[in-house]
């Protein structure tokens, strides 16, 4: 490399001249094929960049390429020996963000982990790629995809894992919401019910800090599976309920029942008519709405009563 720049002179007067010299280059060589002529220009840019220093090249570059738009410019990328000029074409690759990231990847492998978590943040802080919440525990990721039915040397990618798991919490807290609501409206009653819900629950699990363990987003979710398989459970108990409502009024059970009941002179007709007059007369709509939630609340109870009691 040369001695650099001596005297009053400054890269910006060396600019000048180079770029006098780009002139004088593009006009001698004008018939000459444009890769030989670009070379040449390329050489005298190099030269004058060897007095200039290294701090200086890149305004040195804008410099020239300012006083002489027809030279197409290049670049310097500092390095061990201190510096080396860029080709267009090496500067249209390095504006591309497909070879950008390509070249990423390549190099991914060979990466450290402060080389990959440096890369992370500074892609993040660019807005290239979301700012993460941290590594996923190699415990934690493993669970999740076994959860997700992703074998163990399946490769999981983690924006679409947490985008899973943000769809299965939104479906798991609006079906927890409406069925303790719905159970509240069939045993408004009943001693079973919930010490908490799983959207609050999972929130302060998630945010961390100690208040809220793994067992219990696990025992809220079991008493949210638990209710909901029962309540599911318990609508098998509704036509059975109905049925037994019905057959008393059955022109047997009528008939069974008449014969015991009817007075001496009257005839087994006349006493089953009264008779079935009088059953269906208590059979209205809020009787049987009533009993069909009696059964289905024991059937619930049953299922979801802890065992022992």
């Amino acid at each position: 490399m040369g001695g650099g720049m001596s005297g009053g002179e400054t890269w910006r007067s060396l600019a000048e001249l180079t770029a006098n010299r780009l002139r004088l280059i593009q006009a001698d060589l004008a018939d000459e094929p444009a890769e030989s002529r670009r070379a040449h220009l390329n050489d005298e840019v190099k030269a004058a960049l060897e007095k200039v220093p290294l701090a200086e090249r890149n305004d040195f570059l804008d410099a020239v390429e300012e006083r002489f738009p027809a030279w197409e410019g290049g670049r310097v990328v500092s390095g061990a020996g201190g510096g080396t000029m860029l080709s267009p074409t090496d500067m249209a690759e390095f504006n591309d963000p497909g070879f950008l990231i390509r070249q990423l990847v390549k190099v991914a492998a060979s990466m450290s982990e402060e080389q990959r978590r440096e890369a992370a943040e500074r892609l993040a802080a660019a807005g290239i790629a979301p700012a993460g919440a941290g590594e996923i525990p190699a415990e934690s990721l493993a669970r999740a995809k076994a959860a997700m039915q992703i074998p163990a040397d399946g490769n999981a990618d983690g924006g679409r894992m947490l985008e899973a798991g943000a769809l299965l919490a939104e479906q798991v807290i609006l079906l927890d919401t409406l069925v303790w609501k719905i159970w509240r409206q069939i045993a408004p009653d009943s001693s079973h019910r919930g010490r908490g819900s799983v959207g609050p629950t999972l929130a302060s699990y998630v945010q961390g800090g100690g208040e809220t363990g793994r067992g219990q987003v696990a025992e809220e979710l079991e008493r949210f599976r638990q209710l909901t398989a029962a309540v599911l459970s318990s609508v098998g108990k509704v036509g059975g309920t109905v049925y037994t409502m019905m057959a008393r009024m059955s022109p047997h059970n009528i008939e069974s029942i008449s014969k015991t009941e009817k007075k001496w002179n009257e005839s087994v007709e006349i006493a089953a008519w009264k008779k079935y007059k009088e059953l269906a007369g208590k059979l209205d709509q809020a009787t049987v709405e009533s009993e069909v939630m009696r059964a289905v609340s024991q059937t619930v109870e049953e299922i979801v009563r802890p065992r022992g009691r």
